[in-house]
C-alpha cells in the first residue's frame, strides 16, 4: 500500500489525506481535551510527542472500535482491550521514526507540501481547486497557524518516506504462498454419517432410583438454583406517560416544514465509478466492456480496487460532476455509462438502481411525526422528574413513597442470572441488579428507551442444591441424555472399527453420505465443520468420530486431492497471497525498525499528563 501511494493513481488522495490529518492533529490540542500548559506527553530522542497527536489517535481508535461494536466502549472495556497501551505505543513509534528522519536529515520538499495543501478538500473552493480564503478559514477554525500546519504535513510525509524506504523490497515467495494455497485448497473424499438414537440396537433402559441418586450427586451444578435477589423497584417508562401527552397539529406542521429534506427526496441513482488516468484509457475500457471481453468486475480488479472502493452508494445530481450528472440522470435503466469526466478524472459509471423522487405529504407523515413528538415529550417529562427523585431519595424517601408521590409504579422481581423477562430484559437493569447489595444507597438509573428505575435489594437467597424430590424429573432427563450419549459413543466406536477394517456404512447398518471433494473452506451440507475438519488430520482408509452437541458424527477418509497450484484460480490466489505476504513483511520490518530506533534514541514520558488525558477522553 505504501508503494501504491507513490503512484499517480493515489498521489492526490494521499496528499489530501496528509493535509487533513495534519490539520486534525494540530487542531485538537488547541481546546477541550488536551488544552492547557502541557503540550507534550513525552519525547523520543529529541522528537516530542504532542498532546494533540495522542488525543487524535486515541479518539480515532475509540471511534473505530465503537463503529465495529455499534456503541461506545466503557472505560472498563477500554482498559481491558488495552487500547490506551496500544495508542501510546503507536504514537511513540511514530515519534521514533520522526526522530530518526531528522537524525538522517531526511525531509520532503516544499513542492510536496504545497501539493498536499492544494489537494486537501477542506482547502478547496466550489471549483474544486485550492482557495486561499478556504485555507485561511480552515486554519482559523482549527486555531492553527499556516507554519504549524505545513510543518505537520512535512513531518507526516517524511515519516511515510522513511517507512517506504525501510519497508520496500520484501516480496512474498512462490514457495511461501504455495504452502498456503495447498493447505487451503486441498480436498478430501469422505464418507460420513450422523449417529443418532435410531442407530442404537435398543432403547435406553429406564433408570433405577440408585442411578438417579448417583447422577444427582455427581452433577450438583445442574441442580443448583442460582443466587437470587429479591428486589423491589420503582419504574417509569415513556410508554407509561405517553397516553397523557397531547401534541398540537400546528407543532407537527412546524416539525414537517423544518425537515423538508427528509420528506422530499430528489431523484437519486445508486452507482459505481471506476476512474482512469486519461480519457483514452477510459474509452478503451468502455470498448472492452461493449465487446464483452471484460466485465465491470474485471476492470475493478485491474485497477487494483475493491467493490467498496468504487461504490458511491446513493447519489443526487449535486453529488456528481456536471457532465456525469447530465449523463446519469438522463438514464432510467441500470447499466454501464460513460466514459465521462468526473470530479477525479475520466470515469466509467455503472448504475445499479434508479430511485425516483420521493415527496411525502404532511398527512402521510403525520402519524410518524406524532409518534416522534410524543416520544420526545415523554422523555422530557421523565428527564425533568429525575432531579425531583434525586432530592426525595437524598431526603430518605423510600421507593414506596416515590410510587405514591410520583408517576413511578412499584414492582418486585426475584432476580438471578437467568432472569430475562419484563424489566430484566433491559441490560441496564440487569447490570444494576447484579451489582446491587442489601443496604446500598438507592439512586435513579436510566434505561435504553428513555425510562428510569430505582431498585432496592430486600433479600439475597444464596445458590443452593435443590432437593432431589423437587428436581427428580430434571435428574431423570439429564441421566437419560447422558446415557444416550454413552450408547451413541459406543455404537460410533463399533462403526469406526468396522469402517477401518474395510466395511461400508451399509454393511454396518448405517445410512451414510458420500462427499467427494470436501474442502476446508466450503461447508458440507449436514456435516458440522468441526467434524469435517477431522478428515484433514487422518490417513486414507481410517475413520474417526466427533461429538457435536447431542449427535455423534463418524467420518471415513477415502482419498486426498492436492491443490493444483498451476490452475488459473490458484495462480490468481498465489499472486494475491504473495502481495499480502509482501505487505505484511514490509509492515513487520517497519515495526522492527521503529522499535530499534526508539530503543536507541530513548523514550521519556510524562505519565501524569497521559493519565490525565486518558481520564478526560474516556469520560466523554
Amino acid at each position: 500500500m505504501l508503494s501504491a501511494m507513490r503512484s499517480g493513481k493515489y498521489r492526490y488522495f494521499f496528499y489530501g489525506l496528509l493535509g487533513l490529518l495534519a490539520l486534525g492533529l494540530i487542531g485538537i490540542g488547541s481546546g477541550g481535551v488536551g488544552s492547557g500548559s502541557v503540550r507534550s506527553i513525552g519525547k523520543v530522542g529529541d522528537q516530542s510527542i504532542p498532546v494533540s497527536t495522542y488525543v487524535q489517535t486515541m479518539q480515532s481508535t475509540l471511534q473505530g472500535a465503537a463503529a465495529q461494536i455499534g456503541r461506545p466502549l466503557s472505560p472498563a472495556e477500554i482498559q481491558n482491550f488495552g487500547i490506551e497501551r496500544n495508542v501510546l505505543n503507536a504514537v511513540i513509534s511514530s515519534a521514533a521514526l520522526d526522530n530518526e528522519a531528522k537524525r538522517l536529515g531526511l525531509s520532503v520538499g516544499d513542492d510536496a507540501v504545497a501539493e498536499a495543501i492544494r489537494s486537501t478538500p477542506a482547502y478547496q473552493g466550489i471549483t474544486g481547486t485550492f482557495d486561499k480564503e478556504a485555507y485561511d478559514f480552515a486554519l482559523e477554525r482549527a486555531r492553527v497557524t499556516a507554519a504549524d500546519n505545513e510543518n505537520s504535513i512535512r513531518e507526516i510525509a517524511t515519516r511515510g518516506l522513511l517507512e517506504r524506504a525501510v519497508g520496500t523490497g520484501y516480496g512474498g515467495s512462490d514457495g511461501h504462498a504455495s504452502i498456503f494455497v495447498k493447505f487451503a485448497n486441498e480436498t478430501r473424499d469422505i464418507d460420513w454419517a450422523a449417529i443418532n438414537v435410531d442407530d442404537l440396537p435398543g432403547d435406553i433402559p429406564a433408570p433405577t432410583d440408585a442411578d438417579l441418586q448417583k447422577f444427582y450427586k455427581d452433577n450438583p451444578d445442574q441442580f443448583t438454583s442460582p443466587e437470587t435477589k429479591e428486589i423491589t423497584y420503582a419504574l417509569l417508562t415513556p410508554d407509561m406517560v405517553i397516553e397523557d401527552i397531547e401534541i398540537d397539529d400546528a407543532l407537527l406542521r412546524q416539525d414537517y416544514d423544518a425537515q423538508a429534506s427528509r420528506f422530499s427526496e430528489p431523484e437519486r441513482r445508486i452507482v459505481d465509478r471506476i476512474v482512469f488516468g486519461d480519457m483514452a484509457q477510459a474509452t478503451d475500457a468502455r470498448n472492452r466492456l461493449d465487446a464483452e471481453t471484460v466485465t465491470y468486475e474485471d476492470l475493478i480488479a485491474e485497477r487494483g480496487l475493491t467493490e467498496e472502493d468504487v461504490d458511491l452508494g446513493e447519489v443526487e445530481q449535486s453529488g456528481l460532476s456536471t457532465e456525469a450528472a447530465k449523463l446519469l440522470f438522463a438514464q432510467q435503466e441500470p447499466g454501464i455509462y460513460g466514459p465521462v469526466q468526473s470530479d477525479l478524472g475520466p470515469a466509467v459509471y455503472r448504475i445499479n438502481a434508479v430511485l425516483d423522487a420521493v415527496n411525502t405529504s404532511f398527512e402521510e407523515a403525520r402519524d410518524e411525526l406524532f409518534g416522534e413528538a410524543v416520544a420526545e415529550e415523554a422523555n422530557l417529562v421523565i428527564a425533568e422528574l429525575v432531579e425531583t427523585l434525586d432530592d426525595k431519595l437524598a431526603a430518605g424517601d423510600t421507593l414506596e413513597i416515590l410510587a405514591e408521590d410520583t408517576e413511578l409504579t412499584l414492582e418486585t422481581i426475584s432476580f438471578n442470572v437467568d432472569s430475562e423477562n419484563d424489566i430484566a430484559s433491559y441490560a441496564e437493569f440487569r447490570a444494576a441488579a447484579s451489582a446491587a447489595k442489601i443496604g446500598d444507597f438507592e439512586k435513579v438509573e436510566d434505561l435504553s428507551d428513555g425510562g428510569i428505575f430505582v431498585l432496592r435489594v430486600d433479600a439475597i437467597k444464596p445458590a443452593a442444591l435443590m432437593p432431589f424430590d423437587v428436581v427428580k424429573e430434571k435428574v431423570t432427563a439429564g441421566w437419560t441424555e447422558a446415557q444416550k450419549l454413552v450408547a451413541l459413543s459406543e455404537r460410533a466406536t463399533e462403526i469406526v472399527k468396522g469402517l477401518t477394517e474395510g466395511k461400508s456404512f451399509a454393511d454396518l447398518g448405517v445410512e451414510g453420505e458420500n462427499n467427494p471433494g470436501a474442502s476446508r473452506n466450503l461447508n458440507t451440507n449436514g456435516l458440522p465443520n468441526d467434524a469435517k475438519l477431522m478428515a484433514f488430520d487422518i490417513d486414507v482408509g481410517t475413520a474417526v468420530q466427533k461429538q457435536v452437541d447431542d449427535t455423534i458424527y463418524v467420518i471415513k477418509l477415502n482419498g486426498v486431492t492436492e491443490a493444483d497450484i498451476n490452475s488459473e484460480d490458484n495462480k490468481i490466489l498465489m499472486e494475491s497471497l504473495k502481495a499480502q505476504l509482501t505487505t505484511q513483511t514490509a509492515a513487520d520490518v517497519v515495526t522492527l525498525f521503529s522499535d530499534a530506533v526508539r530503543a536507541e534514541a530513548g523514550v521519556t514520558l510524562n505519565q501524569a499528563a497521559i493519565n490525565s488525558l486518558n481520564s478526560q477522553i474516556t469520560s466523554y
